[in-house]
């Protein structure tokens, strides 16, 4: 047997290739222990959402709404089959509910090309040994997959109570809830509640009045609330949700309003009950089982990966949905002629759902591993049928340079057709999270004002507007080292004071100021600061 003497060029061209295709996209960072980043889809807030809990026939509902338009009063009304009562709620529980069950991304793709390039490059060179043409055709082979790696494998990347009758309408309960005034009526006479709804300000549309009869004949009451704002802004305003908890035989959400304004509407409900929930029209994004934390100390030995469960820990949250089993999120975006009837919930045996996302990274490592075993196995194949002398060099090369043409436009098509999601990326979020609040925390207790009657909630708010937002903030310089960005490490947003993942409180207990924040699951922590 006659073995050739190959050019030393050429032999450190292979070496280099094999060394590129095997190197992939790995990252590597000197800084100490190798973290890999968290992906977290950017959630988009509906128009309505509305958290649903149900036990021994008594519903709690939840509900959060925007005002958008000029003006400074607001009115909405809520129809109940029952009188509830009626608390506030505080302002975090719906981003913490939207980011406990946040869908699942799929991101951190392993390179499994890796696993089909370096055998077939030790078939090849096994062949090319002894041929010299072979080799030349398998240079062809990896200079095409080595011009795919960047271009496919680049990282891509929230008073007292009343009761009487007036004008035919029976006033239950008048409340100032929170930053709403609230009042429950009912009456007998539809256009007695018509009347009283317009002159009190609230402006019931004429297509509405079927619907209106409909609630006063099955015996319902209406929930009526007002909202005044201190500026006339046309931005959007969300203040802090109410809770209405009545009897009722069957779980419902109110959509028959809803349906007499144009356009269609997008619904997120969140439904904590005893078992999966079900409602026509809506699709099931989630379904998840609970884990409820009696104390702090249980927190760190219960594992939070698990896809079919939640930690239900965050405060407002617990107190809001008992210790229902099971939370089931539906979605919907109905039309006006889809909302002509109330949305009932059923219940069904439960069956864990998660959603899915997939990065535009992620798309790309996927079709870049069967980019290239499609190609290497073809390549194989070709060679071994010229080594045969079934085929000739010209017509393996035409052959292989029309697999590789169709397959990169097939990529191409599957790649812009594959739903894809823009993904927040963090590294360690919960280790950043708590080392960026304890500093806060730390970094207030060392400061005060020049006098005591100064240290006020007031003045810890402004002081913890400057060390978070002002480019002049000393914390800037503490977390630069660690290359994060300074923002909520949980939702790429601002860090704001409110009782939701990544985010803080400055609170009053007893005699002392505290800073309480919150991490990804909504657990509470607090810090004492200063005795008033």
């Amino acid at each position: 047997m006659v073995y050739r003497r190959f050019d030393p060029g050429t032999v450190r061209f292979v070496f280099l290739s094999m060394m590129f295709l095997a190197s992939g996209e790995t990252i590597v960072r000197g800084d100490g222990k190798i973290l890999a980043p968290n992906a977290t889809a950017r959630i988009t807030i509906p128009d309505q959402q509305a958290l649903i809990h149900y036990a021994d026939k008594t519903q709690r509902l939840v509900i959060e709404t925007r005002f958008i338009g000029p003006g400074t009063e607001f009115a909405w009304v809520v129809p109940l089959p029952a009188i509830p009562e009626i608390t506030a709620v505080t302002r975090g529980l719906f981003p913490t509910v939207r980011h406990i069950l946040r869908p699942r991304v799929i991101h951190n793709v392993p390179h499994l090309y890796l696993l089909v390039v370096i055998p077939t490059l030790l078939a090849a060179i096994y062949i090319l040994a002894k041929r010299l043409d072979f080799l030349l055709f398998c240079m062809l082979v990896l200079i095409v997959c080595a011009m795919l790696l960047p271009s496919l494998g680049s990282s891509g990347t929230t008073v007292a109570t009343n009761s009487g009758v007036a004008e035919g309408v029976r006033i239950h309960k008048r409340h100032i809830v929170g930053d709403y005034e609230a009042t429950v009526v009912s009456s007998k006479q539809p256009e007695a509640l018509r009347a009283w709804l317009d002159h009190n300000g609230f402006d019931i549309d004429q297509s509405a009045t079927g619907i209106v009869n409909d609630y006063v004949q099955k015996g319902w009451v209406f929930a009526t609330v007002k909202l005044t704002r201190d500026n006339d802004t046309d931005t959007p305003s969300t203040p802090h949700p109410l809770a209405f908890t009545f009897p009722t035989k069957q779980a419902v959400y109110p959509l028959r309003l809803t349906g007499t304004h144009e356009g269609p509407c997008a619904i997120d409900l969140y439904v904590f009950g005893p078992q999966r929930a079900e409602i026509p029209g809506f699709v099931t994004k989630e379904c998840r089982r609970c884990v409820y934390l009696a104390s702090s100390a249980a927190y760190g030995r219960i594992p939070f990966n698990n896809d079919e469960a939640i930690p239900v820990i965050h405060p407002q949250l617990s107190d809001m949905v008992g210790t229902a089993p099971v939370v089931t999120k539906l979605s919907a975006t109905l039309s006006p002629e889809q909302m002509t009837k109330d949305a009932y919930v059923s219940w069904r045996p439960y069956k864990p759902a998660r959603e899915t996302y997939y990065s535009h990274h992620s798309v790309r490592i996927i079709l870049l591993n069967i980019l290239v075993t499609i190609f290497c196995a073809i390549g194989l194949v070709l060679l071994t049928l010229i080594r045969m002398r079934r085929i000739t060099h010209r017509k393996a090369v035409h052959r292989f340079l029309v697999t590789v043409s169709l397959s990169c436009f097939m990529a191409i098509v599957t790649y812009y057709a594959w739903p894809k999601v823009d993904v927040q990326l963090a590294t360690a979020p919960f280790i950043f999270n708590e080392l960026w609040h304890r500093e806060m925390a730390n970094r207030l207790k060392s400061e005060q004002p020049a006098a005591k009657d100064d240290l006020t909630i007031t003045w810890l708010r402004q002081r913890v507007e400057f060390l978070a937002h002002s480019e002049n903030s000393p914390m800037r310089e503490s977390f630069r080292k660690y290359d994060t960005p300074f923002t909520n490490w949980f939702t790429g947003g601002p860090i704001i004071e409110e009782d939701s993942p990544g985010n803080f409180q400055i609170m009053v207990k007893g005699d002392t100021y505290q800073y309480v924040w919150y991490d990804g699951h909504g657990r509470a922590k607090s810090e004492p600061l200063f005795t008033r």
